[in-house]
């Protein structure tokens, strides 16, 4: 009897110390050892899913209210011909150019308005800062607020300077806007100096006639 007792304890003994041997612990599978954080059925989420969420490209603001978007034009330039296309200008409705003059750029502003093409430089002729800006309705000096009409240049009140009378020539051929270095660079000139016209008109007077007859009364020979 005491035999069968010793030997029921010495099985118990062994079947515990069994349940704890290192040996026997199972090793789990590999990838699943981080915390599934988030997925109630204990599954590990996909390698994707632990990625940082991918940035989405939020759209350009809009130009602020009352200005509209500038458009910028590479012009091409041939001796004194300085060309931009016709149909960049029909389809932004303005565009801003430059013209590099030595050692500085002379930026313009040009615009179609009841199919004339209109081009200032873009230089205030009140305070002299550069950039001119298209308003939607007037040109617009982003420094002094100043605003001009598109038509005739005049500053919309009078302790302001308004631009040069007067237009810069301009001609259209083969789906080309051209118009001459020289005249876009007087032009920049007289609108910064705040001149009153954009172009000097030089008068020619006839040459006097010393073989004329200026005696009164004339006599009529026949």
């Amino acid at each position: 009897m005491k035999l069968g007792l010793a030997a029921a304890v010495l099985l118990l003994v062994g079947l515990s110390v069994a349940c704890v041997a290192p040996g026997d612990v199972a090793e789990a599978p590999a990838g699943t050892q981080e915390a599934n954080s988030g997925d109630a059925s204990g599954d590990a989420l996909p390698a994707a899913d632990l990625d940082a969420p991918e940035e989405v490209d939020e759209p350009a603001p809009a130009p602020p209210s009352g200005r509209v978007a500038h458009a910028w034009v590479e012009p091409e330039i041939d001796r004194d011909a300085v060309t931009i296309p016709l149909d960049v200008v029909q389809n932004a409705g303005h565009v801003h150019f430059s013209l590099p003059v030595e050692d500085e750029a002379l930026d313009y502003l040009g615009y179609m308005l009841d199919g004339t093409f209109y081009v200032r430089a873009a230089v205030c002729p009140s305070c002299g800062s550069q950039g001119l800006l298209h308003g939607g309705t007037m040109l617009v000096c982003h420094s002094c607020s100043t605003m001009f009409d598109f038509v005739t240049g005049e500053a919309d009140d009078e302790e302001s300077a308004s631009f040069p009378q007067g237009l810069l020539p301009y001609g259209v051929a083969d789906a080309l806007l051209s118009m001459s270095s020289a005249e876009l660079v007087e032009s920049y000139e007289r609108t910064a100096a705040g001149e009153d016209t954009l172009f000097e008109v030089e008068v020619e007077t006839p040459p006097d006639d010393e073989d004329e007859d200026t005696s009164w009364p004339r006599c009529c020979a026949r």
